[in-house]
């Protein structure tokens, strides 16, 4: 659902494109999507619809639950007689995140990132928490510089501590790869 600390490049970043998401998505995102933004009302009609379409195709959704950071998602149980039956359960419920949820999800996402100001306004308080578990950064950081750290520890689980107390720092933009986000 949401990557934490694939941490985003440094420098200058593309804004998050949703008119290429708006060009590729389902009737359902769509009708969502149009304005170019997604309210929480919305976000909540795509998770419900996403959980309806997964009981549909025999699957069994847990209750809606945070996932932190405003998210919100549910487990599944697939029970069937049989691993072929499983599978096809499997494969039909798979198909609802991108039928009703995938866009929609990531341009909330990316619509709960912080400002350059409120990462920077936060970034002394993350510095200490990295000091405090070994990792030796100063009050300005970039994450370059968290990079360069990590590489040299033996176990970046060391980090996990911080994640855990400011996520939001540490949330990247959705399509990471395709259309980056802001920058960090």
């Amino acid at each position: 659902m949401l990557g934490l600390v694939s941490c985003a490049a440094e420098p200058t970043a593309a804004p998050f494109d949703i008119a290429l998401v708006k060009e590729s998505t389902t009737p359902f995102q769509l009708t969502i999507l149009e304005d170019g933004v997604v309210t929480a009302a919305e976000y909540e009609s795509a998770v419900l619809a996403h959980r309806s379409c997964v009981e549909n195709a025999g699957a069994s959704p847990g209750e809606i639950e945070s996932l932190g950071h405003n998210q919100r998602g549910f487990q599944v149980e697939i029970i069937a007689d049989t691993e072929e039956e499983a599978a096809r359960i499997d494969s039909l419920a798979e198909a609802c995140h991108g039928e009703y949820l995938s866009d929609v999800a990531d341009v909330w996402v990316y619509q709960q990132l912080l400002s350059e100001k409120e990462l920077d306004a936060i970034r002394p308080d993350v510095a200490s928490c990295l000091r405090d578990v070994g990792i030796k950064v100063s009050d300005t950081f970039t994450m370059k510089e968290l990079y360069t750290q990590l590489e040299r520890l033996a176990n970046t689980s060391a980090l996990q501590p911080c994640m855990d107390r400011y996520p939001e720092f540490f949330v990247q933009s959705p399509r990471q790869d395709s259309t980056p986000g802001r920058a960090r």
